[in-house]
């Protein structure tokens, strides 16, 4: 499950949980199927992600960042 703010996060544990700060570029570029994402449970602002949907976004990412190397390199 992931929350985009640590208000919505302590909001549905009801209690102190530990978490990690992720950028979403990171998990999209890092997940694999079958993993499903769930994104502000419990709230009106709730998403899922089904695997083709995160396989999408890390070939958005991966084409972000290519975009990105091309640009650094020292044109001939």
């Amino acid at each position: 499950m992931l929350f985009d703010t640590e208000e919505r996060l302590k909001s549905w544990a009801a209690v102190d949980v530990k978490w990690v700060d992720v950028p979403g570029y990171v998990l999209a570029a890092t997940t694999m199927p079958p993993l499903h994402w769930v994104l502000n449970v419990g709230t009106d602002y709730s998403k899922q992600f089904l695997p083709d949907e995160i396989a999408w976004l890390r070939e958005v990412v991966e084409r972000c960042n290519e975009a990105a190397a091309a640009q650094e390199e020292p044109n001939p």
